[in-house]
């Protein structure tokens, strides 16, 4: 290869040994709890997460942190199935350009940057041997005439 990327990061594209990009990280937890009735089953769940991006404020260097919650409820019937689930994700990000005061430390101006999100779905399914399930089972799995087993 003639003068390739091979040793280069993927955010500023400078050799692994001078790059500013810090490591990431990911920590979710979460819980879910089914009430099961008659022909019908309500799943109730909520959970949180705490990410570190890889790469940090423009002005202030270092990482950033996300953070934020999650909610959802849904109805699930035997064919038929609606998910709504909210999210909130949280960062502090800086605010204009950093300040150059040799006389004394400045800090950049912060604020909380908020994002809310809904996400919903509906599920419907088909029977197993149905036109419309042994289309997409032939789309994707190949067709029925073919042994597996061979």
């Amino acid at each position: 290869m003639i003068g390739g990327f091979t040793d280069r990061n993927f955010f500023d594209l400078l050799p692994k040994t001078l790059t500013s990009t810090t490591d990431s990280s990911q920590l979710r937890a979460g819980a879910e709890y089914l009430m099961a009735f008659s022909g019908v089953v309500i799943p109730v769940r909520a959970g949180l997460f705490r990410t570190t991006s890889p790469f940090g404020h423009a002005i202030e260097g270092g990482s950033s942190t996300i953070r934020g919650f999650t909610a959802g409820t849904g109805i699930n019937f035997n064919r038929f199935v609606f998910d709504i689930a909210f999210e909130r994700r949280e960062s502090d990000v800086a605010l204009g350009l950093q300040r150059l005061n040799r006389s004394e430390a400045v800090e950049n101006p912060t604020e909380t940057l908020s994002v809310d999100r809904i996400v919903a779905s509906v599920i419907l399914r088909f029977d197993n041997d149905g036109g419309l399930a042994k289309f997409f089972r032939g789309l994707f799995a190949g067709n029925d005439s073919e042994d597996v087993s061979e």
